[in-house]
């Protein structure tokens, strides 16, 4: 699960010098291939929350974290691994708030 096949699929066989054929003794030209699913399930989001996980693929991990502007509440940067159910798995916890802005300093004849 979590994988799609590309190609034709065959049931294979190793014969005696270590290649692979099909049932009828035929070489192979090329074997097929899986490739992972994208993962769209629990995809992080939200106000303040930067990723890098557009196109990540099953088994494949991105990291979230805060945008600028924003810092963590609690938690901090975390990994998310793709599952093979097409949701991403966090490792961790996070949430994000405004970031807080230092006071400016008076300037002589504003105000």
């Amino acid at each position: 699960p979590g994988y799609d096949l590309i190609g034709d699929p065959k049931a294979l066989f190793c014969n005696a010098d270590g290649v692979f054929v099909d049932h009828s003794g035929a070489q192979l030209g090329a074997p097929p291939t899986c490739t992972g699913r994208n993962c769209t399930v629990n995809l992080p989001q939200g106000r303040g929350v930067a990723h890098d996980c557009d196109g990540i693929t099953t088994a494949q991990s991105c990291i979230a974290t805060v945008a600028p502007g924003f810092e963590f509440e609690f938690g901090g940067p975390t990994t998310l691994t793709c599952g093979s159910d097409g949701a991403f798995a966090w490792a961790a916890t996070m949430q994000v708030q405004p970031g807080t802005c230092e006071d400016l300093p008076a300037v002589a004849g504003v105000g």
